[in-house]
């Protein structure tokens, strides 16, 4: 989310907060998608070429994975 604000008479006034984006940021289990830049008005955020294909962003839980493994990869 984004938000517009002044500084009136040293109070902060803020508009309504609204989508920073129409997008989805990127999601990573090991680090942020964004980051502030030095200069700390802009910002790099990660975010997907394509929109998310229907299903993406669920969790699948793999049962017994080593047995599934064989399966898929048999020793020769």
């Amino acid at each position: 989310m984004v938000v517009s604000y002044q500084i009136r008479g040293g109070l902060l006034m803020a508009d309504k907060p609204h989508p920073w984006s129409g997008r989805p940021l990127a999601v990573f289990s090991t680090t942020r998608s964004y980051d502030p830049a030095p200069d700390d008005k802009h910002i790099v955020a990660l975010v997907p070429a394509e929109p998310p294909a229907e299903g993406e962003g669920r969790v699948v839980f793999l049962l017994n994975f080593f047995d599934e493994l064989r399966r898929r990869a048999p020793l020769k």
